[in-house]
């Protein structure tokens, strides 16, 4: 096609258009999905964040206790459970 004819002149237009259109298509689509990553990871933070207070609030107040007063566990009750089967 040569430069000055009209059929030149609309493809240059057609030409322009699509790619600004692909462009903005491009940079809206990116912004959306940041957004929706944004918002997906503050919710599972959210309920990670929820399920250890549920869970630290279960346990008690001694759930992490301070280096001095840590006392060993007590199997004795269990072993005689897991001998006998019940």
């Amino acid at each position: 096609m040569k430069k000055n004819t009209i059929k030149w002149r609309i493809f240059k237009y057609n030409i322009i258009a699509i790619s600004v259109l692909l462009a903005l298509t491009t940079i809206v689509f990116n912004i959306t999905i940041q957004s929706y990553i944004k918002n997906d990871i503050k919710e599972q933070l959210s309920t990670i964040a929820q399920r250890v207070e549920d869970t630290a609030l279960y346990r008690g107040p001694d759930f992490f206790p301070s280096p001095g007063t840590a006392k060993a566990p007590s199997f004795a009750g269990q072993a005689k459970r897991y001998v006998s089967g019940k």
